[in-house]
């Protein structure tokens, strides 16, 4: 059971179709010979709601299970020796939690929720066994892992010496791509699933050089910034302003 903040409540145990899972298609069973998902299915167990403010894991937790997103966002976040929180990574429907956590045993980071989520929760120990016995799920850890470098080594979001300006449309076009087909995304419109100072602290920047940064494209016609929303409203010139940025 995850720890929690707030008020304690149980998180048990529930039932929900495979088919019915907002993340199915993204799902390690999915891609996989129905006989072969068969195994892995009934290690998994679902578990929700998780409500906002709660944590999945704390910080040097031992690693004991995968968790894979069936419905809403989770954060990670480490803390300096002064105390400063860092916003490091952010979760959404379908990605698996866990491999940043297999070379050392532990928890790199605290884990919580920002949106009322649904997990499945696969015991670490049982899943790397069905790896090693079958190809198939082998191949999908491995493509998560290959998903994960690809989009840490490249992502400016790690990338600091790069303008604030690309940082920030950069993600915000990933992001409006990822979170397709979800109630994030209507048109043009994106519902930012976190706060703007959770948003600038994972991109590196203070709130004022964030808040600077979205007033200057506002003034610019290439967005629309709302408290908690954001209208890309020419993602083609946004794309040609961060091709010029990142000159």
């Amino acid at each position: 059971m995850p720890l929690t903040t707030g008020n304690i409540h149980l998180v048990k145990p529930h039932k929900t179709s495979c088919q019915q899972c907002d993340a199915y298609h993204q799902c390690i069973c999915a891609g996989v010979d129905p006989q072969v998902a068969a195994t892995i299915k009934p290690m998994s167990v679902q578990r929700g709601p998780l409500l906002a403010g709660d944590f999945l894991v704390r910080q040097n937790d031992r690693f004991e299970a995968f968790y894979l997103i069936q419905s809403g966002v989770l954060r990670s976040e480490t803390a300096s020796y002064k105390g400063r929180r860092r916003v490091k990574w952010f979760y959404f429907p379908g990605d698996l939690i866990g491999m940043e956590a297999i070379s050392s045993k532990q928890w790199p980071a605290d884990i919580s929720v920002i949106h009322k989520t649904c997990i499945c929760e696969i015991p670490a120990d049982k899943f790397t066994r069905a790896a090693q016995h079958y190809p198939q799920i082998q191949q999908q850890l491995f493509s998560r892992f290959g998903e994960r470098i690809l989009n840490q080594e490249y992502s400016l979001s790690t990338d600091f010496s790069e303008a604030a300006t690309a940082r920030l449309l950069e993600y915000l076009l990933q992001l409006h791509k990822r979170l397709q087909g979800t109630g994030f995304v209507s048109g043009s419109q994106l519902a930012l699933p976190m706060t703007k100072s959770e948003l600038a602290s994972y991109l590196g920047m203070s709130a004022e050089t964030l808040s600077r940064v979205l007033n200057k494209l506002e003034v610019k016609g290439l967005i629309d910034n709302q408290l908690q929303s954001i209208d890309l409203l020419d993602r083609t010139r946004l794309a040609e302003t961060l091709e010029h940025a990142q000159r």
